[in-house]
């Protein structure tokens, strides 16, 4: 319910914008006047592709126009995002940007082939994610936390853990755990 109301309001404020009379919309005409390109970083069913086809047919109807989805994955969005910061700034191709393109890889990577502040303008926050731990209980029968801990710090490196990738906000909040809880856990990241 929270993802559709935030999606919602991304909605709302995307309508809003584009009734309002602007200096912008006088130089561009009437925007949109052709499709709209949405560019992810992540593969189609990663969870930016679910907010995407939640938002794409209410934008299709509020803004009349096609919104088309791209699909640039790879790099953890860095490949996305780098092509969006190329692109024609002529406010028809947007980003569907995540904490890891616009915070996580800044520290991750020592050089980026786009300016994370300086090339980009934030329009919206879509939705919030949180992060939780999910056991299968036939492979750890544990009763709580401190359970969990207690049987995978007994088997040292027999248990993995899955992300959404290297460097991902999932797998970087989970090595940290691993480090703080004194686990040996084994990565093991999918493609988004």
């Amino acid at each position: 319910m929270l993802m559709l109301r935030s999606l919602l309001g991304a909605l709302a404020l995307v309508s809003a914008a584009a009734s309002m009379p602007s200096p912008a919309h006088a130089q561009v005409g009437d925007w949109p006047s052709r499709p709209i390109t949405i560019v992810m970083g992540f593969p189609p069913g990663a969870g930016t592709d679910v907010v995407a086809r939640v938002l794409q047919p209410l934008l299709d109807k509020a803004l009349n126009q096609r919104i088309v989805m791209d699909y640039k994955a790879g790099a953890g969005g860095n490949i996305a995002s780098e092509f969006v910061a190329k692109a024609k700034p002529d406010g028809y191709t947007f980003l569907l940007g995540t904490a890891g393109t616009h915070g996580i890889n800044a520290a991750l990577y020592s050089k980026l082939p786009f300016d994370v502040e300086g090339d980009f303008t934030p329009v919206s926050t879509l939705v919030d994610v949180s992060n939780v731990l999910m056991i299968n209980p036939k492979v750890v029968d544990a009763k709580d936390l401190k359970d969990f801990i207690a049987k995978v710090k007994a088997a040292p490196g027999k248990f993995n853990y899955a992300s959404t990738g290297n460097g991902a906000g999932t797998h970087l909040a989970f090595a940290e755990f691993n480090a703080k809880a004194g686990l040996d856990m084994v990565h093991v990241p999918y493609k988004g």
